[in-house]
């Protein structure tokens, strides 16, 4: 059995992941909803922006992806890109963070999609890499839990801001993701420079020559494993995007409840990050996908339990759902890249290829995109029932518009998800023959992977 990895290992390698649950916090709805009410930006306009944006990414992701596959130097193939993308998000913050005066839904965009092309080229590496510092189905796993950790921290940081007693208000303003820029270009240099430094390259199995991006699209069909993540990962991204875009306008303006917005945020985080350590338990005996599953039924659950809730309700029958959600979703967080990592393995026993890169870059558009597309139709969504974000008191076509966008899509979304984690069929058993037939190969072979290979049944 490889050794696993020493903590300070883990932390080095996560540290930076603290910048990104910073700023992905903000980038989001919360931006957004931001935008929105202090500049004269439609939220049509915002959702158009948004899915811009992510369609960029849709051409950036694969490339990056490609890229670092190929890159060699003497730090690696994926440190050089993390280093690079990492102070090409310190740049891009300070743009989207602190907007000019007069900001329209063009600087919107552009600012969205240069900070989503910084984080781009960081973590599309940085994906990779974590699945080439340990091959080991369940040191994956801890990898991935001490990766969300750094990003959970992060969002925990996002949300403490504005409770400081520097503001003259807890809710979350233009002057508090101003303070978040100003943190970010603290910690930024900080933890990049410790992952650099301390964090080894990783093990990787080199790809035989002449693979191209075309033979990695012809491969995704004839890789069951990968089809069926691919298509959680719809369902799932889909259902974050509806939730993630809604959650401000819902605190914020449907329950009249902004002051309490930080509070809420830092509550819900906070239980993720207590879930974890139960999740990595829960996955180590009933295996990855099935502790995922349980996760997204927690989750849908609770966000049914927001259909009940009205402006006159009380803090606490708010943060109880608010919690189980964020607890649901610890799960999917530490699952699905280690999970993934699992699957390239598959197709390195296949082909002979290492497209760890190109296979992260593929998850992460569809992510992505499933985000974008989820959060623009919620936003669609709001706008066509009449959601007004200025307003104090909704119209009832506007309080069922924020019902269907925070509750009842993720609920169907995740349904179907859910019942296709329960047949995926890349169990741990079946991954450790996987390994063991990887590791036969680097003790007999100092060289590229090249020859047949018996084909693994993955199905039933």
């Amino acid at each position: 059995m490889p050794k696993p990895l020493s903590r300070s290992t883990l932390i080095f390698f996560a540290g930076p992941s603290i910048v990104f649950g910073m700023t992905h916090t903000a980038s989001g709805s919360i931006l957004a909803g931001i935008y929105a009410k202090n500049f004269d930006i439609s939220l049509a306009a915002l959702g158009t922006a948004m899915l811009m944006a992510r369609v960029f990414d849709a051409i950036t992701d694969p490339l990056i992806g490609f890229l670092s596959d190929r890159t060699k130097s003497s730090w690696g193939a994926r440190k050089p890109w993390v280093a690079a993308g990492t102070l090409l998000t310190i740049v891009s913050t300070y743009f989207f963070f602190i907007p000019v005066a007069e900001a329209t839904a063009q600087y919107f965009m552009i600012s969205y999609m240069a900070i989503t092309l910084a984080w781009t080229i960081c973590q599309i590496p940085t994906f990779a890499w974590q699945a080439e510092l340990s091959n080991e189905y369940h040191e994956r796993a801890r990898v991935s839990a001490y990766r969300v950790i750094c990003d959970r921290l992060g969002r925990l940081a996002f949300a403490l801001i504005p409770l400081l007693p520097i503001f003259a208000t807890t809710r979350v303003t233009l002057e508090t993701v101003k303070a978040i820029f100003w943190l970010v270009l603290i910690l930024a240099p900080i933890t990049l420079f410790f992952a650099l430094w301390k964090v080894p390259i990783g093990t990787r199995i080199e790809s035989k020559s002449g693979d191209k991006f075309i033979d990695f699209l012809k491969t995704i069909p004839q890789n069951k494993p990968m089809l069926l993540l691919l298509l959680i990962t719809l369902l799932g991204g889909l259902a974050d995007g509806f939730f993630s875009s809604s959650i401000f306008f819902y605190i914020d303006v449907y329950l009249q409840k902004g002051e309490q917005f930080p509070l809420i945020l830092l509550l819900g985080q906070g239980s993720m990050l207590l879930t974890i350590p139960l999740t990595l338990s829960l996955m180590r005996r009933f295996g990855k996908h099935i502790i995922w599953a349980l996760g997204m039924f927690v989750l849908s659950v609770a966000a049914l339990l927001l259909l009940t809730i009205e402006p006159e309700s009380s803090i606490i029958s708010i943060l109880i759902p608010i919690m189980m959600i964020y607890s649901g979703a610890a799960a999917g967080n530490v699952a699905s890249y280690a999970i993934l990592a699992d699957v390239i393995d598959y197709d390195t026993l296949k082909t002979g290829h290492n497209r760890s890169g190109q296979y992260f870059a593929f998850s992460a558009i569809l992510e992505k995109a499933n985000m974008a597309v989820g959060g623009a139709i919620a936003f669609y969504t709001l706008s066509w029932f009449g959601f007004n974000a200025q307003a104090t008191v909704q119209t009832e076509m506007g309080d069922l518009g924020i019902k269907v966008a925070i509750a009842i899509m993720p609920c169907i979304l995740s349904a179907i998800a859910i019942a296709i984690l329960f047949f995926f069929p890349l169990t741990e058993a079946k991954y450790k023959i996987i390994q063991r037939r990887l590791e036969q190969r680097r003790v007999r072979m100092d060289q590229p992977l090249i020859g047949r290979t018996k084909k693994i049944q993955i199905g039933n």
